[in-house]
């Protein structure tokens, strides 16, 4: 069903590949290494017809991997995107790096620059999570962070507002 399913035939050729007959009563798979023992041919038939589900399958499996992660590394240009251009910080702290090396593809860190009426304001911010559950919160607390600073110039006042409106985006 799962063949059919799929539009991928069971071919001798992927069977050739897959297995080395070592007798007639046994055979070994190459790829998973599994030994197989048949008496009569329709048992083995079973035996490979199981095998080429679980190679379907498994080719299955890693197309939607390969797609998944595709689609992380697309969420990580956005979130590069969404960071500070370097060379505005380094204008402002021309002696200053940045080291910012994200554990997973997305990151929950991030880090924030904002000149604004003279005042600089720098943050490195991590946030709860990894991956993708964190990539979510550093860009919700990236945005309120900017919203913040730009309703207020002073710190406590921009932590409050960063903490309601953090609170209020997650409805708690």
């Amino acid at each position: 069903a799962i063949v059919n399913r799929f539009k991928i035939k069971p071919s001798p050729v992927w069977l050739l590949d897959c297995f080395e007959r070592l007798d007639v009563e046994r055979i070994v798979c190459r790829h998973c290494g599994v030994i197989l023992k048949s008496t009569t041919g329709k048992k083995l038939y079973f035996f490979l017809k199981n095998l080429t589900f679980f190679h379907t399958y498994s080719g299955f499996i890693k197309l939607k991997k390969k797609e998944i992660l595709s689609s992380i590394t697309y969420a990580k240009r956005i979130q590069q995107a969404k960071l500070p251009e370097k060379s505005e910080i380094f204008s402002f702290l021309p002696q200053s790096f940045i080291l910012f090396k994200p554990k997973d593809i997305v990151s929950g860190d991030f880090y924030y620059f904002k000149e604004k009426e003279g005042l600089i304001f720098l943050a490195a911010a991590d946030c709860t999570g990894h991956g993708v559950p964190g990539a979510l919160m550093s860009m919700v607390g990236s945005e309120i962070l900017s919203d913040s600073v730009s309703k207020s110039s002073n710190p406590s006042e921009i932590l409050s507002l960063l903490n309601k409106g953090i609170k209020s985006s997650l409805r708690q």
